[in-house]
């Protein structure tokens, strides 16, 4: 605890003011300050020079120093009690100071009355042992009315006030001219000091489709003005629209022309199209709810060439659009299915489907069993350029062209041509015999078989099945009948035979009558023929022996044998 002597160096009856205080202990710089924060207010802060001057001429000391609330902070000579830098009061530093000799002198003194240099400071190391010179204040929070900085100053106080407020306890606050809601507006305000009053401020806005001309936000100032003036609020303005003067637009402005909530409705000559939204709003955003649309020629789908023709085309406008004429031809030997000539109708479609060329057609060729036929179709079956090659099958002569060409009339050059059989040489029956023949294609032509059989006692020599083959030839040589022959007869013995042979020697149909000679009987029967299956109706006779009296001439015929 510190033994010190307090010293009240001012107070007067009715004023208010710092009062001063010291202590008799040195101490140092933190320890002074310690004191007096304890003990009074705070290490005195000097304000002014008067304040300075009266500290010299009424501090009682005999070369004492003092120390005082100065001290560098961050290269700066700072008042550690208020917080303010030294202004102006180079004139209180002893001369050649502040020095900082030893460079760690930081803190201040002031030289008493009886020094050289009273009154004046020094920079001096904050670990030296000084006086402390304390000051108790007499300000208050509520002495400027809360808006100013209360000073202490010798045997009074008087009031700094704050920017914007004015009076000797800074009670009063500036005051700006009051603001109105702008036409297609509104204004909100904060009022911290009184309506339309210092550090009031005001926000603008302006109602949907408006914007402000101006600054949004006033403030007023301790000038009594605002810091600009009121804003307007202006209706939204979108750009102008445009379109082709052969189109249409039809536009409401309610506000302005082109404005917020102006409506446009478009359309397009005929022919066109329109590209975009055929109706338009101006937004309060300052766009449209669309981009500006624009009108194109209406467009029907590009026509290509169709195969084998030619097409030939008018475009007033653009490539295949609206009016656009397309004629069609076909190329020889191709014709034209659908319109020869399209247009590109107002609708975008064409008056019809785009036409074909088809190859000409020629009748179908229709061939017998015995013709063979191989076509070539580079377009469709049996039509322009189709080639037909024949021939035909074994056994069989092509009678006509061998190759037919579809031309462009729709002909073939020539008729279709046919098959004929060939020919084998002509047949007849054989003595004897009988044919029957079956023909296919032609009496004794290809294919045809003739069947031979014999007369009743004839047989078939030869085949009885004949055919014509491709080559012309039968497969055979004709068959002949020949008759059946039956066994010669022996010579009869004693006796004589006599044999007649109708178609050839013991053959069918051959007689023999046999007889005796006188003296013999005829053992049998005495004639024989020769049957159809090759047998004599009997078998041989024989003689047989008798008495010479007893042989009698039974014929004049035998008669006559015998003796001849």
């Amino acid at each position: 605890m510190y033994f010190s002597v307090m010293v009240k160096i001012l107070l007067l009856q009715g004023t208010h003011g710092w009062t001063y205080h010291y202590s008799n202990k040195p101490v140092r710089w933190a320890k002074a300050r310690s004191y007096c924060q304890s003990h009074h207010t705070d290490i005195v802060a000097i304000q002014n020079p008067e304040e300075n001057a009266y500290l010299k001429n009424t501090l009682p000391g005999q070369g004492e120093h003092y120390w005082i609330g100065l001290k560098k902070i961050n290269d700066k000579w700072t008042w550690i009690a208020t917080h303010r830098p030294v202004e102006n009061f180079t004139l209180n530093w002893a001369p050649g100071e502040p020095n900082d000799k030893r460079l760690t002198e930081h803190c201040v003194e002031m030289q008493s009355i009886r020094s050289e240099f009273a009154g004046k400071w020094n920079d001096e190391s904050c670990k030296k042992r000084k006086r402390p010179l304390c000051f108790e204040a007499s300000c208050n929070a509520t002495s400027c009315s809360g808006h100013g900085e209360c000073v202490e100053t010798i045997n009074n106080f008087k009031c700094s006030c704050s920017e914007g407020f004015y009076g000797s306890y800074c009670e009063h606050v500036v005051k700006c001219e009051r603001l109105a809601n702008p036409d297609r507006g509104v204004v909100n305000c904060s009022k911290p000091y009184g309506e339309f009053s210092y550090n009031s401020t005001c926000d603008f806005g302006c109602v949907e489709g408006y914007e402000m001309t101006g600054t949004s936000k006033l403030q007023c100032t301790s000038t009594m003005a605002w810091t600009a003036p009121a804003p307007e609020c202006t209706v939204v303005n979108c750009f102008t629209l445009e379109i082709s003067n052969l189109d249409f637009m039809n536009c409401s402005h309610p506000l302005d022309r082109f404005s917020y909530n102006s409506t446009c409705t478009f359309s397009c000559r005929e022919g066109y199209v329109i590209h975009g939204s055929d109706r338009l709003q101006c937004l309060s955003s300052g766009k449209w709810t669309a981009h500006n649309p624009f009108c194109e020629v209406q467009v029907c789908e590009a026509l290509a060439v169709p195969d084998h023709s030619t097409m030939r085309c008018f475009h007033p406008i653009e490539d295949f659009s609206y009016n656009s004429t397309c004629a069609f031809s076909c190329q020889e030997g191709f014709v034209l299915k659908g319109l020869d000539t399209l247009h590109c109708r107002v609708s975008g479609e064409w008056t019809a489907p785009a036409p074909t060329c088809e190859a000409v057609k020629c009748d179908e060729l229709k061939i017998s069993h015995s013709l063979l036929m191989n076509c070539q179709h580079p377009f469709r079956p049996f039509s322009y350029n189709s080639t037909c090659a024949f021939n035909c099958k074994d056994g069989f002569i092509l009678h006509g062209s061998d190759r037919l060409e579809c031309k462009a009339s729709s002909n073939w050059t020539a008729e279709i041509p046919s098959c004929k059989a060939v020919q084998c040489p002509l047949l007849k029956s054989p003595e004897s015999g009988i044919i029957n023949c079956s023909h296919a294609f032609g009496d004794f032509s290809y294919s045809s078989t003739c069947d031979f059989s014999c007369s009743k006692g004839f047989v078939l020599n030869g085949s009885d099945r004949l055919q014509c083959q491709a080559s012309r030839l039968w497969t055979q040589e004709t068959p002949s009948c020949e008759a059946v022959t039956c066994t010669t007869p022996g010579k009869l013995k004693h006796g004589f035979k006599n044999c007649s042979h109708p178609i050839g020697p013991y053959s069918y149909n051959s007689t023999c009558d046999f007889d005796c000679v006188e003296g013999y009987m005829l053992n049998g029967s005495n004639r024989l023929r020769c049957g159809a299956f090759g047998q004599w109706t009997a078998l041989e006779p024989s003689c047989e022996g008798n008495s010479p009296s007893l042989i009698n001439c039974h014929t004049l015929f035998t008669c006559i044998v015998m003796y001849c």
